[in-house]
């Protein structure tokens, strides 16, 4: 469903289902986590915010980088995915 919020849940085997943390964020559409597990890339369908940085640290979001890459384009793509390369650079 739409919605603005992201969620961290708690998945690990016997533990009780919880959620972590919360952050809102414009529609996301894809979400990825680094290689590292510090950081997550976030593409949203928001002018503005199509990719966010989320930092990650002890079970918690941390700070919030919005990324706006198209800004000088007239025509803006729509993205819909993500992925990081292997060496967890962007």
């Amino acid at each position: 469903p739409n919605s603005p919020w992201l969620y961290a849940l708690d998945l690990r085997p016997n533990a009780r289902l919880a959620t972590l943390d919360s952050v809102a964020l414009g529609n996301p559409m894809a979400v990825v986590m680094r290689p590292q597990g510090d950081l997550l890339a976030v593409v949203a369908n928001q002018p503005g915010e199509e990719i966010t940085l989320i930092e990650w640290r002890n079970g918690r979001f941390g700070r919030v980088h919005r990324l706006n890459p198209f800004a000088h384009l007239t025509d803006k793509p729509r993205l819909t995915d993500l992925t990081w390369h292997p060496s967890g650079q962007y």
